[in-house]
């Protein structure tokens, strides 16, 4: 009875950068970030559907941020002619320039950006990330054997 050895496993070495990183550190790696950027930096998308009014919300929304500061990011992505192209927050942007802030907190979505194309609207990057998140949430309410 002879046996022969398989040797064509492959084996799964740890990456040398993973090595000398925390935890947090790699699962940080794989995020979006929330940077600080310039107002002069940010640009509403063309044909922006929602209008931004300077009422009485407004005034409200530019008091809060002169008093807590940005409290939810903005979310933009990086325009081919530089700067930075807004898809949710055109309301934050206008009460910080309200505020006399410089900047503003933004959620990149640099990586997300890459696998639309150059010339996709914003409203059309934003209707399939929430699209995504609803799908996200509906299998998270599923049992285990549904999924």
């Amino acid at each position: 009875m002879s046996s022969k050895r398989r040797y064509d496993t492959q084996i799964m070495l740890t990456p040398f950068d993973d090595l000398f990183s925390t935890q947090e550190e790699r699962e940080d790696s794989g995020l979006e970030k929330v940077k600080m950027l310039p107002l002069s930096e940010l640009h509403p998308f063309p044909n922006h559907p929602f209008s931004v009014r300077d009422d009485e919300d407004m005034q409200k929304l530019v008091d809060s941020i002169k008093e807590n500061g940005v409290m939810v990011p903005a979310i933009v992505r990086p325009r081919a002619e530089g700067g930075y192209e807004m898809i949710s927050g055109h309301r934050r942007m206008h009460a910080s320039a309200r505020a006399n802030l410089k900047e503003m907190p933004v959620l990149m979505l640099d990586r997300i950006a890459r696998f639309f194309p150059q010339n996709a609207t914003s409203e059309q990057i934003a209707d399939q990330i929430l699209h995504m998140l609803e799908l996200h949430c509906r299998n998270r309410n599923r049992g285990g054997s549904e999924r």
